[in-house]
This record gives C-alpha cells, structure tokens and sequence, in this order.
C-alpha cells in the first residue's frame, strides 16, 4: 500500500490537471461562442495594456485589472459551463466502468443509444420523423451514418410549425442547402412573430429593425396546415417575408401578414416566378407597401389577395420588374396608389377592384407597360385612375383587352 500511494497521488494529480485544462478550453471555447462577454474582456485587456504602456504605476494598475477580470470571466465560465460538462462525462465514465462490457448489452436490448447503431434505415428514419429540427440537425452530427439518415429528403419535404421548430424562419433556416426537392412548411393556427426589434431599437423607440423576418431562400411553400386555418404573421423588421434570388417558384398560400412599423413591407418579391395567392397583407406603417416586387425581369404572380391598410402602395413595381400578373385582388385603402411601378416595368392587370387609395388607382411612369383585361373598377381614388407621370393625357401605350 506504502508503494502503491505516490503512484495513486500521481494518477490523481494527472486527473485533476486534465479536468483544469479541459475546463479552461471548454471556457474559452464558451466565451468565444458569446461576443457581449467576450469582446467586453478583449476591449478591457486592450484598453489596460495601452494605458500601462505609459507609466510603471498604470502597468502595474493595468495588469492587476486584467487579472481580475480574466478570473471573474474564467470563473463564472467554470461555473456555468465547465463544472457540469466535466460531471457529465466523469459520471459516464465511471458508470461504464463499473457495469463493463454488460452495459452495452443492457441498454441495446432496452433501446438505448448504443442501440442507434443498430437499428434499420427505416426505422430510424421513423424516430427521426418525430423528432424536432434541431434534434434532427444534432443526430445528424454523430457520424456520418446518421448525417445520411439527417439528410433523408423524406423529412424535410414537409415541416410543421410549431410541432418541429419554434418559428417560421427557424423552419425555413433549418432546411438543409443540400436538399432539392420541394419543401412545404405547414403552418397551425396561430399567431406568429418574425423578426421582432433588438433591444437597442426597443429602448431607443426607433421604429427600424431587423431588415427580414423570414427569409426565403430556396423553392419552398408556405401555406396553412389545413384549408380554412387562419395564419396570422407580424413582424417589425424591414421585410416580413422577403424571397430572395434562389427561391424560384416559391409560393406564398393562405396567410395573414401584418406590418406596423416604419417601411416595413408585408412581402418583398427579389426572385423569379414567386406565386402569391389568398393572402391577406396589411403594412399599416409610414412608406409601407403590400407587396414590393425588385429585379430585372422578376416575374410573380398574385392571385385572389386582399391588400388594405398600407401607409405605402398596394403592389409597388421596382425598375425593370415584369411581367408581373395581378388578377382577382381587392387593393384598397392604401396610403399612395393602388399599383404603382418605375421606368422599364410591365404589369398585367386582370378582374381586380382597385378602390379608396389616397393617390391614384394605378401610377405608373410613362414608360410602363400596363395591359387591362377586363377593366377593373377604380372607383373612390382621390386623385383617379390610371396615371402616368410625365406623360399626356392620352395613355396610347396601354392595351385595352377584353376576355
């Protein structure tokens, strides 16, 4: 026993100085991993050692207050962070060296998570289908066997919020750049905030935020879980859902968006072929417009929408936008023109009721192509109808087609 004593002394000091040196790494890893903290204590070690440079009193000031700092950070990490991860994994260790090779045995035939290994693509694949994103996403991390079985196109061709992620845009976020095929985000009954203020913009009461609530960067389909669901979405940030290049032909069904803050549009069309049907889109906010469409020869197409209540324009076309189709919508009770569009535009306007707008029903620059099928009503628009700026009286370069 007197021999066996220094080695005993010896293991454990190796022990100790290896949970010392796993905690230190796993704190700084931590901290890195949170810049408020992280870059506070850079900012104070920088500002110390430039101060201390100056005088051997402000040195030696400068080095204490360092010190200081790194043990208090250093510290809260242990606590927080070190201490738990280091019990965790002692407590495996020691669990599995008392039960030996009998443990894997025990906890495979009770379905353990030795038993993962084992189980069939099919069935684990079922288990997958039941699990949350993010859990996905972290199963997907263990090897490169179940990073297959994360990637399987048959869980991610259709999400449903909030039974799988927590939000819309964390749906939309987690879809992996791998995958494809199309994807359908369906969405229960409820009420859901995107793209909330910072608290910087909160305590400031600046009306600006994020710049998008949800974005949309890949061919998906965003509609209710079922036919008659009411999907409401609100949203403070610059765009409440923004389709971005990448996402052709992605559709927008069925929803409620709401905006209330200062330019802050309901939806903001950047790719091609985007199709927008049985929305309801209100942007109640200063320069707030319904839909913004943005890009050279950016197709999209909005069908049988409701657009009221925007400080802004109805449908508000970008340069060089078109054709873009607007059919069976009701556009009123708008802050500027119902449609408007700038230089190099096209719209086709078909069966809609353009009503009530502060300026006028449709305001397009004289260059736009404006082709009316079926000439909508424009009744109640305080400054009238079809307008265009800069341009005569005469409107030649409008086509007048009837069904």
């Amino acid at each position: 026993l007197a021999k066996r004593a220094p080695a005993a002394r010896a293991a454990r000091l190796t022990l100790r100085t290896r949970r010392l040196v796993e905690a230190t790494l796993s704190s700084v890893l931590v901290l890195s991993r949170v810049p408020q903290p992280f870059s506070w204590v850079c900012a104070l070690a920088l500002g110390a050692a430039v101060a201390g440079t100056q005088t051997d009193r402000l040195r030696s000031a400068s080095l204490a207050l360092i010190a200081c700092a790194l043990a208090f950070v250093f510290s809260c990490a242990w606590v927080r962070f070190a201490l738990p991860f280091i019990y965790r994994t002692n407590g495996a260790r020691h669990a599995a060296s008392r039960t030996g090779a009998g443990a894997t045995d025990v906890s495979a035939a009770r379905g353990g998570v030795s038993a993962l290994p084992h189980l069939p693509d099919d069935v684990a694949l079922l288990i997958l289908a039941r699990l949350r994103l993010d859990d996905v996403k972290a199963f997907g991390r263990c090897s490169r066997r179940t990073r297959a079985l994360s990637l399987a196109p048959s869980l991610w061709r259709r999400i449903v919020v909030p039974d799988q992620a927590a939000s819309v845009s964390a749906a939309v976020g987690a879809i992996p750049r791998c995958f494809e095929g199309p994807c359908t985000v369906a969405i229960r009954a409820g009420v859901y905030v995107e793209g909330q203020r910072s608290r910087l913009h909160r305590l400031l009461g600046m009306d600006c935020g994020l710049r998008t609530g949800i974005r949309i960067t890949r061919p998906v389909v965003l509609e209710p879980f079922t036919d008659g669901d009411e999907v409401v979405i609100e949203s403070d940030a610059g765009e409440a859902i923004a389709i971005l290049p990448g996402a052709e032909a992605a559709v927008v069904r069925g929803l409620t968006v709401r905006t209330i803050s200062f330019a802050s549009h309901a939806l903001a069309v950047y790719a091609d072929g985007v199709l927008v049907e049985r929305c309801v889109l209100r942007a109640s906010g200063r320069n707030s417009c319904g839909v913004v469409v943005t890009g050279s020869g950016v197709r999209a197409h909005i069908s049988r929408c409701a657009i009221s209540g925007c400080g802004g324009g109805g449908v508000l076309l970008a340069y060089g936008v078109g054709p873009v189709c607007v059919s069976d919508t009701l556009i009123t009770e708008n802050g500027w023109s119902g449609i408007g569009a700038f230089s190099g535009a096209s719209v086709v306007i078909s069966r809609c009721d353009i009503r009530a707008n502060k300026m006028f029903a449709i305001g397009v620059a004289r260059d736009v192509s404006v082709s009316l099928r079926e000439q909508p009503p424009m009744d109640g628009n305080e400054l009238g109808g079809l307008h265009r700026y800069l341009a005569p009286p005469l409107h030649p370069q409008v086509s007048m087609q009837s069904r």
